[in-house]
């Protein structure tokens, strides 16, 4: 009997209170429960327990100014011209974007305007991928493409070194950065594990203060 007024009194005590996690942005009362420290979130729990009064900061350094300019084997044609100027067009008008193309029609490389753009600029640009080994192919591709920049990957076995001037990372390691990139891009959100998972969306989101760019070849 008295476990179960303990457990009332936590759940009265949290409705009054209406937390938000500061990792997932989480709302849902019967998620948040009192551990040894504090209130946590149970949905997210998962990445690390994180209490709900905690302020959550990403300790990145500041970017210097970067030579962001990138060079590419090949040219772009006129279509992916026209649309790499939209992108860049629309994400400067504050507005996030869905490229929607089939797989090989050059997605990663029509963002790479507008990273230029936001580098240059001195702000944070991160490239999210849900699969372990497509992040270290498309770090090594970027370093090759942006050689004056420090290109990073962040993914399982890889996570020593979580700064630099361009972060590429699953979407899982999107939890170590909150609030910290200006341009995040996401390269295929309708895939496993990222579609479906609010918990990770959620803590994608978080991860960016700025803009959002979606590359998919099948968009539901």
């Amino acid at each position: 009997f008295k476990k179960m007024v303990g457990v009332f009194h936590r759940f009265a005590v949290v409705i009054s209170v209406k937390y938000i996690c500061p990792r997932c942005m989480n709302k849902d009362v019967h998620f948040f429960y009192h551990g040894s420290k504090g209130w946590y979130c149970r949905k997210c729990v998962s990445f690390r327990r994180v209490l709900v009064e905690e302020v959550l900061n990403t300790q990145l350094v500041e970017l210097p100014y970067v030579e962001s300019e990138y060079k590419l084997g090949f040219s772009l044609t006129k279509e992916q011209i026209v649309v790499s100027k939209q992108i860049v067009s629309l994400l400067l008008e504050k507005k996030s974007v869905l490229v929607s193309a089939i797989c090989g029609a050059g997605k990663t490389e029509l963002v790479y305007a507008a990273m230029a753009v936001y580098l240059k600029q001195r702000k944070r640009v991160a490239f999210a991928i849900s699969r372990r080994q497509v992040v270290l192919q498309v770090a090594k591709r970027l370093q090759r493409d942006f050689p004056n920049l420090k290109v990073i990957p962040v993914c399982e076995g890889y996570t020593q070194i979580v700064d630099g001037d361009l972060i590429v990372c699953t979407t899982h390691q999107l939890y170590r950065y909150i609030q910290s990139f200006d341009l995040l891009i996401i390269d295929e959100p309708d895939a496993y594990p990222y579609v479906g998972n609010d918990v990770l969306q959620a803590i994608a989101l978080n991860s960016c203060k700025g803009e959002v760019v979606y590359l998919s070849a099948t968009p539901d």
